[in-house]
């Protein structure tokens, strides 16, 4: 039994059902405010170092936009792949947007720097940029730089230039020499290639002045010919039978004709025959009779032994110089 007066003393403090729900909680808000420290910590690592990338992406950024007012688009371009590049940065949209401009303003210069070349006389060198272009995903001037290569094409031709000077009177050369311009071919009708290809005409001009030279003094032989003198009894008789037939109701002068030409770009002699042929009113076998009498007169020079390969290649081309003549002459007259 416990008597009244023998009482142990109560404990101090608080019991344990106190003291360890106490020490939870103490303990966990220790484990949170060191998290939230180490949360803290990273977070502000992470913005400093987005703070870096960012800064290192500007810092790009204003070098390409340095080397496009310089035109320096390759170097622009890879710049701002290597701003993309950038681990961790977000200012991506200002790159993209400057990148997206640089490879438009890059196709562009390679059009514009062909049109140049064009106008410097540098066909091959304008081609390849022009080719350069057509494969630029950011080209949109696709139709006109396909017209470009194909006028520029024809334009670089060495035959078509020497066709034009050979077919050219000594009249003509003469004015053409003395800064007349060419005539543009109806095969050219942009500005960049006409002015291209007279040009090129003129860089054959020296060429074309000793051939010219050389024919004369071939002529002489020629013109000792028998087969010359028939030529040219041919063309007294072709000119006697138009005498005798009435005018044709509608007249065409010569002068009208070469007109006709020079707004339709022919320059060739051989189609200005053929558009002669077809316009003029007239008895359709005299076209017919001239093409035939070309043809045998051509064959006849190929055979002549007295004269050289030269000299026979320049009686060819008398002939159809003469026959050419005749021809324009027959039209002009119906």
């Amino acid at each position: 039994m416990i008597h009244k007066h023998d009482r142990r003393p109560l404990r101090s403090g608080l019991s344990w059902w106190v003291t360890i729900p106490l020490l939870v909680v103490l303990a966990f808000a220790g484990y949170c405010f060191v998290r939230w420290e180490i949360d803290y910590l990273r977070e502000r690592q992470r913005l400093h170092a987005l703070e870096l990338a960012n800064n290192a992406v500007t810092t790009r950024l204003a070098q390409a936009e340095q080397m496009l007012a310089n035109e320096q688009f390759d170097q622009a371009i890879q710049t701002l792949n290597d701003a993309l590049a950038i681990e961790g940065a977000t200012e991506r949209e200002p790159v993209l947007a400057l990148l997206q401009l640089a490879k438009e303003r890059q196709a562009r210069a390679l059009l514009d720097q062909a049109e140049r070349a064009v106008k410097e006389q540098q066909g091959p060198r304008a081609r390849d940029l022009l080719q350069q272009y057509l494969e630029h995903p950011q080209a949109t001037a696709l139709d006109e730089a396909r017209r470009l290569v194909k006028e520029l094409t024809w334009a670089m031709s060495e035959p078509h230039a020497v066709a034009v000077l050979r077919h050219m009177d000594d009249n003509t050369l003469t004015r053409f020499i003395d800064g007349e311009a060419l005539a543009p071919p109806r095969e050219l009708t942009l500005p960049l290639t006409q002015t291209y290809f007279a040009g090129q005409v003129r860089e054959y001009l020296p060429r074309e002045r000793m051939r010219r030279e050389d024919r004369a003094r071939h002529e002489k032989r020629i013109r000792s010919t028998p087969l010359y003198r028939e030529v040219n009894e041919y063309l007294v008789q072709m000119r006697q039978q138009q005498q005798k037939k009435p005018p044709a109701r509608r007249a065409r002068s010569t002068a009208l004709l070469q007109l006709l030409f020079r707004e339709l770009g022919i320059t060739s002699a051989s189609e200005q025959r053929q558009y002669l042929e077809m316009l003029v009113e007239r008895d359709p076998t005299v076209a017919d009779q001239i093409a035939a009498q070309r043809t045998a007169f051509k064959t006849r020079v190929r055979a002549l032994t007295q004269l050289d390969e030269a000299e026979r290649e320049a009686f060819v081309e008398l002939i159809d110089q003469l026959l050419d003549r005749l021809l324009g002459e027959l039209t002009s007259h119906r």
